[in-house]
């Protein structure tokens, strides 16, 4: 019962009348994958794969989040601080279709990271993270 309630609390959706900001610039599409974040640059069809460690190291050597930088800023921070994009599998081109025929917000974000720590203090399983995932997300 508590366990439920954590859930719920967790996965609360945003109230009727209150909107919703896009996240990014316009022609960049940023579509989390578990522990990775996918960045979609519309203009170059590049993507970008990083992990949230990476984000956090780039952020603080910029000063500035991601969703405001542009390609070529994104590319200079990661060979300044050494970092490589990771590979984008099947998968991750799949979540990525699947994903770009849905906005993706800064809630949507927040609360994929809320469901991963909720995974990791073993609140909620893998199988359910990953069902609330695709719902959040749009995927079929």
């Amino acid at each position: 019962m508590r366990r439920r309630r954590r859930i719920k609390r967790a996965i609360r959706r945003t109230p009727p009348g209150r909107r919703r900001r896009p996240m990014g610039r316009p022609g960049l599409r940023i579509i989390p994958t578990g522990l990775f974040v996918m960045y979609l640059f519309e203009e170059s069809g590049n993507a970008i794969k990083l992990h949230r460690d990476d984000i956090r190291k780039i952020v603080d050597e910029k000063g500035k989040p991601i969703r405001e930088m542009s390609e070529e800023e994104l590319k200079a921070a990661m060979e300044e601080l050494g970092i490589e994009s990771h590979e984008v599998t099947d998968d991750d081109k799949k979540e990525t279709t699947a994903a770009s025929k849905k906005e993706t917000t800064m809630e949507d974000l927040e609360l994929l990271e809320k469901l991963t720590e909720m995974v990791y203090k073993g609140f909620i399983t893998d199988e359910e993270y990953e069902k609330k995932k695709k719902d959040i997300l749009g995927l079929d």
